[in-house]
């Protein structure tokens, strides 16, 4: 079942869940809501996901499709494992960590698929600035 409006937290999905609702017709805002995990959202999303300001080390759980953009920055995201297959606007993330080794890469969305380029450390400011998604694997 699709709920036709806007959810503005996570607490407000669980309740539409809890009466059958598996679809977000319109945006979905799970920030600054202590999340750990997004096991539990809806498998599709009409507009915007933003699961930004969490505790989430990784994406697992978070909806297959969304029709805007995808913002998940300000986590300890450790692995970009679970991201949705389709989004229709913008990725936004920040730095994913681990503790074995640092590789940077430019990551983004084109026509629904991702493409990626492994970029120099010192080029890093220049891609900051750009509206596609830099994201820095590894290290400390």
């Amino acid at each position: 079942m699709k709920y036709k409006g806007d959810v503005n937290s996570w607490e407000e999905w669980i309740e539409l869940k809890n009466k059958g609702y598996t679809e977000v017709k319109g945006d979905f805002d799970c920030s600054d809501d202590d999340l750990t995990s997004l096991k539990g959202a809806p498998e599709k999303i009409g507009g915007w996901f933003n699961c930004s300001l969490n505790k989430l080390t990784t994406l697992e759980g978070a909806p297959k499709s969304v029709g805007g953009r995808f913002s998940c920055w300000g986590n300890n995201l450790k692995t970009l494992n679970g991201a949705p297959e389709k989004v229709g606007g913008e990725f936004k993330s920040d730095i994913v960590n681990t503790d074995d080794w640092e590789e940077y890469y430019l990551l983004h969305f084109k026509d629904g698929e991702w493409s990626e380029k492994e970029i120099p450390f010192e080029e890093m400011d220049k891609v900051k600035q750009t509206k596609l998604l830099a994201i820095r694997l590894g290290g400390k």
